[in-house]
C-alpha cells in the first residue's frame, strides 16, 4: 500500500490548469522558448528576474502577472524592468518557469540531498551517499513552497498533485520528518498534507522518521492544528488510521 492509500498517477490526470493555461501561454507569449536558465522573447514584453542564488531570467511580464499575484502587484509599474526574488531559491523558481511554458515541470528521478543537508539543491546524488531523499518528493515540496511565496495558486496546486502522486508511489522511499513540517510553515496546504501523512502512519518508522524525536514533541507544542488532530487519531490503531485513502482535493487551493 502506498503512503496515501492511492494509486500512483491517479491525481495527475486531474490537474486543474491544463488546457486553459496552454491557451493563455499561446496567446500571451506564443513566441517564447525555454532554454534553461533563460526564457528568450521576440517581443518587448520583457522583465529581468534575478534570483537569490545569482540566477537571471528574461521572462514575459504578462505571463508572470497572469499566473502570480505577487508578480501582478510587483510588476504593475510598466516602467519597471527588473525584479529581484527574495524568498524563492533559484532551482524552485526554475520549476515555476518550466510549468509556465509546459504546464508541467520535469520528472526528477533518483535521489537528492535531503532538506536538512541542502534545502534547495535538486542535483542527482547516489543513494549510498546517505542523507538523501527522493528527488521527486523534494522537487514537489520546494515547488509547493515556491507557489505559496509567489502567490501562484495554480502552480501550487500542480505541485501538490505531484507531491501527492510521489507519496502514492509504493516505490517512494522518502520518510516524513519533523524538519519538513517546520519548513512548510509558509505553505499551509503543504504543512496540512504532511501533518495528515505523519498522523496516518505514526509509529511506522519507514514513513515517519524517528517519531520519538524531540523535534516532533516540539511541533506538537507549537502547531495547534497538528496538536488538536493528534489525540483522536492516536486513540485508533494504525490499521484503522490507514483504512481511508487520503484525498488530494483537501490540499488544493479552491479559490484562485
Amino acid at each position: 500500500m502506498s503512503a496515501t492509500g492511492c494509486a500512483c498517477g491517479e491525481e495527475l490526470v486531474r490537474a486543474d490548469h491544463g488546457r486553459a493555461l496552454l491557451e493563455r501561454c499561446a496567446r500571451v507569449a506564443g513566441c517564447l522558448t525555454y532554454t534553461n536558465p533563460v526564457i528568450s522573447l521576440r517581443h518587448n514584453d520583457q522583465i529581468t528576474v534575478t534570483g537569490v542564488g545569482g540566477g537571471e531570467w528574461f521572462v514575459s511580464r504578462s505571463l508572470l502577472q497572469q499566473n502570480s499575484w505577487l508578480f501582478h502587484r510587483e510588476l504593475s509599474d510598466m516602467t519597471r524592468t527588473t525584479l529581484e526574488l527574495e524568498n524563492v531559491e533559484d532551482q524552485p523558481f526554475e520549476l515555476f518557469l518550466q510549468w509556465l511554458l509546459q504546464c508541467r515541470y520535469d520528472k526528477h528521478e533518483g535521489f537528492a540531498l535531503d532538506l536538512v543537508q541542502d534545502y534547495s539543491d535538486l542535483e542527482l546524488y547516489d543513494h549510498d551517499d546517505g542523507n538523501v531523499m527522493d528527488r521527486e518528493v523534494k522537487a514537489a515540496f520546494l515547488a509547493c513552497d515556491a507557489g505559496a511565496c509567489l502567490e501562484a495558486p495554480l502552480f501550487q496546486n500542480y505541485a501538490m498533485r505531484r507531491l501527492f502522486d510521489a507519496y502514492s508511489n509504493s516505490n517512494t522511499t522518502s520518510s516524513v520528518f519533523a524538519f519538513m513540517l517546520e519548513e512548510a510553515n509558509r505553505c499551509d496546504k503543504l504543512q496540512m498534507f504532511l501533518e495528515d501523512l505523519a498522523i496516518r502512519h505514526w509509529g511506522d518508522e519507514s514513513i515517519v522518521f524517528d517519531h520519538n524525536a524531540k523535534a516532533w514533541s516540539q511541533l506538537l507544542k507549537e502547531n495547534q492544528r497538528f496538536r488538536e488532530k493528534f489525540p483522536a487519531a492516536m486513540a485508533m490503531d494504525r490499521t484503522a488510521r490507514q483504512q481511508e485513502p487520503m484525498k488530494v482535493d483537501k490540499y488544493l487551493i479552491k479559490d484562485h
